[in-house]
């Protein structure tokens, strides 16, 4: 069983360095573009895709849309569990603009994201324990040779990275992010997860 995590395409509060969780954008036109290129690849490389999952949010929306056309009009599967960690009040802003303002809770809030949410938002821990509970309903639903796509952010992808493949939740941080519009591949052996691509 192979599953693959893609992040979405780029959107224009990520070029201005902004915190993007829960705020929902649209992909700019270098998004689509990294979308439509790992669309073709991800088509020629895996041209039997057993189910297309994606969160809920528009820049991943768009980013599976792209990619079911591309893989043959599939069926896309939403699902609020894959939204990006949610940073309240920050969402949208930079680090300067939270820092100008707020460097006391933001640095609180970086030494144990674990525990200590961003104001009205959610903890490191919350976002894992919604990610492990989506991907423990729906593995009971895949079968041995299936092949899953999961298209969503570099908060959900880096915590399967670190607490599923690593086994290491608390090595997060130190995880390399994954690049927008790009994927990495795991494969299912003797039920634990290994990166394969």
């Amino acid at each position: 069983m192979k599953l693959i995590w893609i992040r979405h395409g780029e959107t224009s509060d990520n070029t201005r360095g902004a915190y993007l969780g829960h705020k929902d954008v649209p992909l700019n036109d270098r998004g689509r573009e990294q979308a439509r290129k790992t669309a073709e690849k991800l088509a020629r490389l895996f041209p039997d895709i057993t189910a297309l999952y994606s969160s809920d949010l528009q820049r991943a929306g768009e980013t599976a849309a792209i990619i079911a056309e591309a893989c043959g009009q599939m069926n896309v599967q939403t699902d609020r569990a894959l939204r990006e960690l949610h940073f309240g009040r920050w969402d949208g802003q930079t680090f300067s603009q939270i820092w100008e303002r707020e460097a006391d809770t933001w640095q609180q809030w970086y030494q144990n994201p674990f525990v200590i949410a961003a104001p009205g938002g959610e903890t490191l821990q919350q976002l894992g324990d919604r990610v492990d509970l989506w991907l423990e309903r729906e593995m009971n639903t895949w079968k041995k040779g299936d092949t899953i796509v999961v298209v969503s952010h570099g908060g959900p992808i880096r915590w399967f990275q670190s607490r599923w493949i690593q086994r290491q939740p608390e090595i997060f941080n130190d995880v390399k992010a994954v690049g927008h519009g790009r994927m990495i591949v795991a494969q299912q052996i003797n039920g634990s997860w290994a990166k394969w691509l």
